[in-house]
């Protein structure tokens, strides 16, 4: 036969249809599926790329400069049809990707075993009539697989990485094929730019590397090609210039070259580092399972099996290698299926939702398409050779295996498709939409400020205001960002006027941005997108309008919450009961298949449980109920709403029954790892034991009316509650209120029960007490009620230390030594006492005592640095120079970051002894470590102006 005749034949193949024709059919047949499937809008995990392009985001693009240049024509569309077109953008690479796996399936070796090589006698690819069913199979089990489906239907950036993966694999193939240099130049030029845009294309690089050595042999060690590779990878690198070199034309100060393309390695580098060396023992376990899925397989088609002819192999160990290669390959066959259908196994079960490493599900579609290559080959056609033909028995048995592979390459698609269209539709439901559009028709069409803890419900907002394509006049902030200048910059450039520029370039702090806020309330309406708390709430109160909230400021010496009128009450209860009745069924439905959905009603849940308190606060029982059931529906895991109802159905029987916390509750709220979380991911408790709990918190972080609002609540269901009553004394003195405190104290007095509790709650009501009289500036008072108390007890030392305590605050020193002279005398060497006695010989000029009092301490504690700092200065203070600078070298050995402190009294020695030169030295060093931000170093800072001039 002619080369022109083979040629011929060739062309005629079915090999060739497989690897031509197959793919473009595919390409179009899963895009028309994609198109039918397509996400109208945002998804949860589409939303930060939308946000990026559309510019809701205020931070300049640093990462991904190739999606950035494609995308970036998406920015000229009008509003209302971006979302749309970016989704069908990643539509289309999605069905790109899948041509380009079922013409790598097709180009895949078939040569790999002695099996193969007896049956196929074609050079690269099938031959047989069924060589369309591999890259069909493997477009199918890919194209159908849920985290496949949902990144192709709505434009998360992911797909574009995938296609330039899928280029790069096709074109080691093409070149295994053809041996033409052509497609490793189109390889190294996509390659580098997919390095740029992907930092898993960095982590696949050695594998490319070995199957391109392993490939092309010995040849590979060639200068002149080995350059020409170098130089298109470089020139694709390029592309990681494109941003830093737009951050530097912007004219924004807060975007340099440097730092934005620092930005780009930095996070790259620092994902190659973190995931495989610095994550949990576990991930890495994870990442270990998804690779073994993938790339163990691909190892073993990459080998060219011996034949295993001569020598000392029989004709039995043949059979039994034939057999045992028989059995691996379909054991590979079976569990790449089983991935698909994500088993626990799978990169989608194990928690992989921010990357989700679609390139693994490529590389297993890729060898399940070879493996089903290998069976219908191996087990549907018999040797050429007679004397290698199979048995009756056996050919029974290749005809099982073979109609079992070809069912199950068509049936296995088939039940993906069944199997997670549901999902896809729960995806595609509106429940973000509806979230988003009823957010946005709420708010009131004037001048309004938005703020939102977290970027998602802001981004949504945006989304809805953008698809129908009205103008707003709101400032949308993120509330988590305000505390950082560049931020406040970028929204001066974005609503001017409306919002006052920032100059500094250290952290804003929180009493400033509740000032901004309260001057942005005299002339803007200020809403918040969900349930809250923090310093904002310190100054205005929330009041519901269905999913959001209005913030109302208090009236002035208000403390507890304000009463809902019943125009608000009437128009929350139509909305929730409405919802109640036509919505949650329906999405606790959806959210049981879709994570999409499951976290558009967290945030539903988040707002029925608080509904549910306004509710349960204004006695209507039963529709609190019917809320906190609905907001436990949608979210099992909310469990302050599970807490929240427990409580109530005691309530609706008359009985007041604190939740007792079990096994599955600890676990719930352990989850969360702080009280902040808890509230913010489910909504406020109503319940005692835990408002209490709640109370206790938001004092220590300051948030003192919250805190006080939390422990009235508890007295209000538990007026016993000794201590939530004593806490809110304690709030009170903290809120400046003392009588409101000495009041509660007097009705503690006044409780028989409270005789009964122990000698640590006994101390906590004196020291309230004491610090009530404290807080009104009655000192004598506060003497008094400690003096009478120390007569019943003239051996507590927390009462003597209260005492000292309160002398100190008022400035008598004399007593207050004399008080902490009665400690020691009960606890000779007390370190607290013996440091606090030093204080106070410092304060009254007493040096030489100070000094023997922090020998004393120093004995006791040899590591205490505030003794040594304090004994060094009392020696400065004495004119025991020497001393002196024997505690502060101590003291820079033993506490660097006191170094300013050291250096400060260094210098002040030097200047005693009239050494200025040591003098200016120690300063110097001084201006170097210490805060900018004092009077002292104004000081020493003018000091330093003097000596350097030589006045």
């Amino acid at each position: 036969m002619t080369t022109e005749q083979t040629e011929t034949l060739r062309e005629q193949s079915p090999s060739c249809f497989a690897a031509r024709v197959l793919p473009w059919i595919i390409t179009g047949g899963l895009l028309l599926i994609y198109a039918f499937t397509l996400n109208h809008w945002v998804t949860l995990k589409s939303l930060p790329v939308v946000a990026k392009i559309a510019e809701w985001d205020w931070r300049a693009p640093v990462t991904a400069p190739l999606h950035f240049l494609l995308t970036y024509p998406f920015r000229w569309l009008s509003s209302s049809m971006q979302l749309t077109a970016l989704n069908i953008f990643s539509a289309v690479c999605a069905a790109l990707t899948l041509g380009l796996l079922a013409r790598s399936v097709a180009l895949l070796p078939q040569d790999r075993t002695r099996e193969q090589r007896q049956r196929e006698t074609g050079p690269n690819s099938l031959t047989i009539p069924y060589a369309w069913l591999p890259p069909l199979a493997a477009a199918l089990v890919l194209g159908f697989q849920l985290t496949f489906w949902e990144h192709a239907i709505a434009m998360t950036g992911e797909m574009l990485d995938l296609l330039l993966f899928a280029y790069v694999i096709r074109c080691l193939l093409e070149f295994r094929v053809s041996k033409d240099e052509s497609w490793l130049m189109k390889l190294a030029f996509v390659y580098g730019v997919g390095v740029t845009n992907n930092f898993a294309m960095i982590g696949f690089f050695p594998f490319f590397l070995i199957s391109l050595v392993w490939i092309k042999g010995l040849s590979f060690f060639n200068f002149r090609f080995i350059t020409r590779m170098i130089g298109l990878g470089a020139i694709g690198l390029l592309l990681y210039l494109l941003l830093p070199i737009i951050a530097a034309f912007s004219g924004n100060a807060d975007q340099t070259f440097f730092g934005t393309l620092k930005g780009n390695l930095g996070l790259q580098t620092g994902y190659l580092y973190d995931l495989p060396f610095k994550q949990a023992t576990r991930l890495r376990l994870n990442l270990f399972m998804v690779g073994l899925t993938s790339l163990l397989p691909l190892l073993m088609i990459g080998i060219h099996w011996p034949s295993f002819r001569g020598g000392d192999v029989s004709h039995a160990s043949g059979l039994i290698t034939a057999f045992m290669f028989r059995v691996i390959h379909l054991f590979f066959l079976a569990i790449g299926f089983w991935v698909f259908f994500d088993p626990k196994f799978s990169a989608r079960e194990l928690g992989f939702d921010v990357f989700p490493f679609l390139t693994f599900y490529y590389l297993t579609a890729l060898t399940v398409g070879y493996f089903i290559g290998y069976a219908l080959l191996v087990f549907g056609r018999e040797p050429s050779q007679k004397w290698a033909r199979s048995s009756t028995l056996f050919r029974m048995i290749n005809v099982i295996v073979l109609v079992a592979t070809g069912m199950a390459a068509l049936a296995v698609p088939v039940a993906l498709a069944w199997k997670n269209f549901p999902v896809i539709q729960a995806i595609n439901s509106d429940a973000s939409r509806k979230l988003a559009t009823s957010m946005a028709e709420t708010l009131p069409t004037g001048k309004t400020v938005v703020l939102s803890d977290d970027s998602t419900r802001l981004y949504l907002l945006q989304a809805a205001f953008t698809k129908s394509g009205k103008p707003t006049q709101n400032l949308l902030l993120d509330t988590s960002l305000l505390p950082f200048p560049e931020y406040h910059r970028n929204l001066q450039r974005r609503y001017g006027k409306q919002w006052a520029a920032v100059n500094s370039t250290n952290r804003i702090e929180d009493a400033e941005l509740l000032q901004r806020m309260e001057t942005l309330a005299k002339t803007h309406a200020i809403y918040y997108l969900h349930p809250s708390f923090g310093y904002y709430f310190e100054r205005f109160y929330p009041v519901p309008h269905k999913l959001i909230y209005e913030l109302r400021e208090y009236p002035a010496n208000r403390i507890n919450a304000m009463t809902l009128p019943p125009e608000i009450v009437a128009e929350n209860k139509e909305f929730w009961n409405s919802f109640i009745k036509s919505e949650v069924p329906k999405r606790a439905s959806l959210g049981r298949k879709s994570p999409e959905v499951t976290a558009i009603n967290t945030l539903y849940s988040l707002g029925l449980n608080t509904w549910g308190t306004y509710l349960q606060k204004a006695k209507m029982l039963e529709d609190a109920g019917h809320a906190f059931a609905a907001a436990y529906a949608l979210n099992p895991e909310n469990v302050v709403a599970q807490i929240n109802l427990q409580f109530n159905v005691g309530l609706r029987k008359g009985e007041i029954r604190p939740v007792q916390r079990d096994d599955s509750l600890a676990k719930k709220i352990e989850q969360y790892r702080s009280w902040e979380r808890a509230l913010a991911m489910n909504g406020p408790f109503d319940e005692p034991n835990f408002l209490l709990q709640m109370g206790e918190s938001f004092a220590r972080g300051g948030n003192l009316r919250q805190a006080a609002q939390f422990f009235m609540r508890a007295l209000e269901l538990t007026p016993k509650n000794f201590p939530a009553k004593l806490g809110l004394a304690k709030t009170y003195i903290e809120l400046q209120r003392p009588e409101e405190s000495l009041k509660l104290v007097q009705q503690l007095r006044e409780d028989p029960t409270v005789a009964l509790l122990n000698t640590n709650a006994q101390f906590e009501i004196l020291r309230t007490e004491a610090l009530s009289h404290v807080a009104k500036s009655d000192f004598p008072a506060a003497e008094k009620v400690l003096l009478e108390s120390l007569e019943k007890n003239p051996k507590d030392q927390a009462q003597l230390a209260l005492l000292t305590q309160l002398y100190v605050a008022s400035g008598q020193f004399t007593n207050a030594l004399n008080s902490v002279e009665k400690q020691l005398k009960l606890t000779r060497n007390d370190p607290g006492s013996l440091f606090v006695k030093a204080v106070l010989l410092m304060q009254t000029g007493q040096f030489a005592p100070a000094v023997a009092t922090l020998d004393q301490l120093l004995k006791v504690q040899p590591e205490n640095k505030d003794a040594l700092l304090n004994r060094a200065i009392a020696n400065l203070q004495s004119g025991k120079f020497d001393a002196a600078k024997r505690d502060y070298t101590s003291m820079a050995e033993a506490s660097p970051k006191s170094k300013y402190q050291v250096y400060y009294g260094l210098a002040h020695i030097a200047g005693k002894q009239n050494n200025k030169a040591e003098e200016l030295k120690n300063y110097k060093i001084y201006l170097k470590h210490a805060p900018s931000n004092t009077p002292e170093f104004e000081t020493v800072q003018k000091r330093v102006a003097e000596l350097e001039s030589g006045k």
